[in-house]
């Protein structure tokens, strides 16, 4: 009968266990780091333990000194430094796409609940991790009560910034609007909280970096007593409005006779900013608030409609309202605004008098017909963008008088502009890299836009615009010129594929023409082989 091999160990075979150091047992459980002669020990141990045939010398062993903590004791995590762990925090936190927001499961936070040595880097010793903060009621559900997440704000901002030590501070308070009715007494209570979220970053002004600000204007009164503060370290700001209450709690009804006047208080912001200040943004009621002279460094001024703030109108800007604005901000290199004309009072001639912004590189306008253009000379532009609505002769006056050659033309939800009117703007701007073009494109400006050439020269290319790397237009059946145009420009395209970006939106009509369908497809299949060869193309039907 055969024998198994355990019944044929020999004493000499069996290991027994080392006994554990006193010394290493009350490590366990800890955040120390062993010496060096304990590490050699902890190892023997866990080679021991890792043979097949070991007999320990007393059960308790293994129960005093699990394999699991002894192995961690000797991870290399715990012996780094608190230098080189507080490096590591900072690119935690530094490397998420958004800012931090204050939960649990998220880090800065969670940094501080794996262990205490861990707390106490992150606490004591990386302020940095806490210089930056998001506070935003995404995810709750629409009606519930906000007073509880509001109060809970309040706390955890004032211990948030109570650890950023002396840093700049990043903190984007971003609520959105009630949209249910509830009453004036529950409406106070979150104005209340909100009131004290602010007055608690309002402690810090000396700090601030990146303010943004996106909640009802009733609760700003703690920066009202800010007069005469200084906010040195400011580069950005953003205030936008929503109503915590109805929808429309500061908007004007429309309706009869009935003008329903907003329970707001006006008064300046006494912010002063120092010369670091560049982008400010304002989406807020009508004078509602007053900028200071002393903002009149800025280089960037956004003031459109939030997309948050469902109520009309759209926009309390007319022309004549912009360019006094304008006037106050002669250093601004971009801007971005909002303006409608309405009938009942259209602008009076003196208060169109010519406007002459001699750094302006960027303008965006979201306007309605308006002679703002007509009445700005901007001698450094590059980039337009236009929104909703602009008369081809302005567009094409405008475009005569600049002193620049301009590198973008955005024209976004124009309707109103024929084919040869397009074409005649585009013969403007011979130097143009980014174009975008929502109004659908006929065949004379796409034919235009196509290089007859294939040359390294861009000028022997013979078309419109030969400089372009970006390409968004938008058209309708048939595409064939339209294929022919992105097709002969990526066969002319001098830099790295991936450089030449395409957007297309194409919108479809029935067609009854006998093969339509199947020349669509073969038109596609152009469009993917180009896709094919690395051209960052991308297309909707």
């Amino acid at each position: 009968m055969p024998v198994h091999n355990a019944t044929a160990l020999s004493v000499e075979s069996i290991q027994h266990e080392e006994a554990l150091p006193a010394s290493i047992l009350s490590l366990l459980g800890t955040n120390a780091v062993p010496s060096e002669d304990q590490k050699v020990a902890i190892k023997t141990i866990l080679s021991q333990r890792a043979r097949p045939w070991i007999l320990m010398r007393s059960r308790s062993s293994w129960l005093e000194a699990p394999t699991y903590q002894l192995t961690a004791l000797i991870t290399p995590a715990r012996a780094l430094l608190p230098e080189i762990l507080s490096m590591v925090f900072e690119s935690c936190v530094s490397g998420q796409k958004a800012l931090p927001r204050p939960l649990a499961h998220k880090a800065p936070l969670v940094l501080t609940q794996i262990c205490s040595k861990w707390r106490r880097i992150a606490i004591d010793s990386t302020p940095k991790i806490w210089s930056s903060i998001l506070l935003s009621d995404s995810g709750v559900v629409n009606g519930k009560p906000k007073l509880a997440l509001l109060t809970r704000h309040v706390l955890l901002l004032e211990l948030w910034l109570a650890r950023t030590g002396s840093l700049p501070i990043t903190c984007h308070i971003q609520y959105s609007p009630r949209e249910v009715w509830y009453t004036d007494e529950s409406r106070g209570g979150d104005i209340e909280a909100a009131a004290n979220i602010v007055g608690k970053l309002a402690q810090y002004i000396s700090q601030w970096k990146d303010i943004s600000l996106r909640l009802s204007v009733d609760s700003l009164q703690p920066l009202h007593g800010l007069q005469g503060t200084e906010a040195p370290l400011l580069q950005s700001f953003s205030l936008s409005h929503i109503a915590f209450g109805s929808p429309d709690y500061w908007t004007a009804f429309w309706g009869g006779d009935a003008l329903r006047v907003p329970d707001i208080s006006i008064a300046p912001l006494p912010i002063q900013p120092g010369p670091k200040l560049r982008v400010l943004r304002l989406d807020i009621p009508p004078n509602t608030l007053r900028l200071a002279p002393l903002w009149a460094g800025l280089e960037e001024l956004i003031m459109v409609p939030s997309p948050y703030r469902r109520s009309e109108p759209r926009s309390y800007f007319n022309g004549a309202a912009a360019l006094k604005l304008l006037r106050q901000f002669p250093q601004l290199k971009r801007c971005t605004l909002s303006v409608t004309e309405t009938p009942w009072n259209p602008p009076v001639e003196e208060e169109l008098e010519p406007l002459t912004m001699p750094q302006l590189t960027m303008l965006s306008l979201q306007a309605d017909t308006t002679p703002l253009l007509t009445a700005m000379t901007l001698p450094a532009l590059r980039r337009l963008r236009l929104h909703r609505q602009c008369p081809a002769p302005t567009l094409r006056s405008f475009l005569v008088g600049l002193s620049q050659p301009l590198i973008e033309l955005s024209l976004v939800r124009i309707p109103k502009m024929t084919d040869e009117e397009l074409f005649a703007c585009l013969e403007l701007i011979p130097a143009v890299t980014h174009l975008h073009i929502t109004a659908p494109m006929g065949p004379i400006s796409l034919r235009a836009l196509t290089p007859s050439g294939n040359s390294s020269d861009a000028q022997s290319l013979h078309c419109l615009c030969p400089d372009l790397d970006y390409i968004e237009v938008r058209c309708w059946r048939p595409f064939d010129a339209l294929v022919d145009m992105v097709e002969a420009r990526c066969d002319a395209f001098r830099g790295k594929p991936e450089m030449l970006r395409v957007r297309l939106h194409l919108h479809s009509k029935p067609i009854h023409t006998e093969g339509a369908s199947e020349n669509e497809s073969a038109l596609l299949g152009r469009l993917e082989r180009c896709r094919a060869r690395g051209f960052d193309m991308k297309w909707q039907l």
